[in-house]
């Protein structure tokens, strides 16, 4: 599978950093980096696979959850994990029932389940991809079967 394509959206420019030093470090190359959910969403029309996102973002318009609700009307598959230094609860539980895959918190702990959920979400959509080329063959064989039907029975009728 290529690479996901990750967006970090976080108005904390040295954390976006240090996320972005961790997915490198994992070969990871399709990153890029965004201060705002705004100017993340201006490029939905090259959606990310996966977002990494700070619940607050500074941004005068949107939080994290807003942000999610945006993108996600627009690009449903984009999986969100919020890294976070937000520890009120009812944030990380109102992300999840958003759609969110995870909300964590930021610390070193975090980075490390922050990678985990990543590479999840990575297998996943290899598994995704494995089976829509497997859809993809079946349709392509009962096409080619089908015509090789229709070609046969007009040969035949044509000898009869």
């Amino acid at each position: 599978m290529p690479q996901p394509m990750i967006y970090i959206v976080d108005k904390n420019e040295n954390y976006s950093k240090v996320v972005e030093s961790c997915l490198k470090a994992l070969n990871y190359k399709k990153i890029r980096v965004f201060e705002d959910g705004e100017s993340c969403y201006s490029l939905v029309g090259s959606p990310a696979d996966i977002i990494i996102t700070e619940f607050n973002l500074g941004a005068k318009n949107w939080n994290g959850l807003e942000f999610l609700s945006e993108y996600k009307r627009l690009s449903p598959e984009t999986k969100f994990i919020f890294m976070s230094s937000s520890t009120r609860v009812e944030i990380a539980v109102d992300a999840i029932k958003a759609g969110a895959t995870d909300y964590i918190l930021k610390s070193k702990e975090g980075l490390a389940r922050m990678v985990k959920q990543v590479e999840h979400v990575r297998r996943v959509l290899r598994q995704k991809q494995k089976a829509n080329r497997q859809w993809f063959f079946l349709l392509f064989m009962i096409f080619f079967v089908s015509a090789v039907s229709i070609v046969l029975s007009i040969a035949y009728r044509h000898q009869v």
